[in-house]
Formats: C-alpha cells, sequence, structure tokens
C-alpha cells in the first residue's frame, strides 16, 4: 500500500528545499553585484584623490574606472601609456568549487601582467565579505577588507608598479 501522506511530505520538503536553494542563489548574486559596485566606486573615489596629487605634479592622471563589457563583473583603469594598466575581475577559485575571489592584475605597456594578487569571497550569514588570503584558498579571517581599503591597495599598486 503506499503511504500518499509520507509521499506528498517528501515531494514538498523537496521542492521547498529548491525554491530555498534558488532563492539563496539569487541573494548571492545580488550581493555579489553590489560588493562589485562598491568596489567601482571606492576605485573612483580613490582614482580622484591619486588623480589630484599626480595633476600638482603635472603627471599623467590615472583613467576610469570603466567597464569593458557591462554585463561583465570586470573593471578597468588605465595610466599614462599603459590602457588598461589594471584589470579586475570575478573569478571561481581554482583550489574550491563555488567558492568566488576578486582577481586584480596590474599590466605593463604591451598587456603583459606585471603582478596580480586576489582577494577572496566568502559568505557571512548576512553578507558576503573579503579577505585577503595569506595563501590561495584560505583568507585571513582576521580582518576583512573594505571596499574602500581594496581601492587604496589597487591605486597604490599602480602608482607603484607592484602590489603590496
Amino acid at each position: 500500500m503506499v503511504d500518499y501522506a509520507r509521499l506528498i511530505a517528501e515531494e514538498m520538503g523537496r521542492r521547498d528545499s529548491a525554491i530555498a536553494m534558488i532563492a539563496s542563489q539569487a541573494k548571492r548574486e545580488i550581493e555579489l553585484h553590489s560588493l562589485f559596485m562598491n568596489m567601482e566606486f571606492s576605485l573612483g573615489d580613490e582614482v580622484a584623490k591619486a588623480n589630484h596629487e599626480l595633476d600638482k605634479r603635472s603627471s599623467p592622471a590615472i583613467q576610469g574606472p570603466v567597464r569593458p563589457d557591462k554585463n561583465e563583473n570586470a573593471i578597468e583603469l588605465s595610466f599614462g601609456p599603459r590602457d588598461p594598466c589594471f584589470r579586475m575581475s570575478v573569478q571561481s577559485a581554482e583550489s574550491q568549487p563555488g567558492q568566488l575571489k576578486l582577481h586584480a592584475e596590474l599590466l605593463d605597456e604591451t598587456g603583459s601582467i606585471i603582478d596580480q594578487t586576489n582577494y577572496e569571497i566568502e559568505e557571512d550569514a548576512n553578507s558576503l565579505s573579503v579577505y585577503k588570503p595569506i595563501v590561495e584558498g584560505s583568507p585571513n579571517r582576521a580582518s576583512a577588507l573594505t571596499a574602500a581599503e581594496i581601492g587604496q591597495e589597487i591605486v597604490t599598486g599602480i602608482i607603484c608598479g607592484r602590489f603590496a
């Protein structure tokens, strides 16, 4: 004999679980987009501060941030003859499937990578947090980074030609 009550309860449980997983993924996508927009705004603020000082010295200004593709989570900056001189994108961590990272690259005049760094993205209970990794896949959870702190690190790296 078929236990229809149990069968229906199991199906409803699977449906509710699938709905919760889809809602969780949608929430994560919105938070990732928000994080990336904050990065873009913070980079713009830091670029403006740096350009103010560069202008005083009659040095070339940093241009950007710009998105090469509006639908992609990527940002580029230019500095003097280096166009682009910096690129940041959201990537999947190779060591841990499903784990995301902000991958930052400094580029020379020919477009070759001269330095790169990653910022690990982790999902907390309420939001996404960004950490500088100790080694890849192992974030330094003792100090979460804000978008402003990452922006300062990036603009400093552009001016110095390397990440700290």
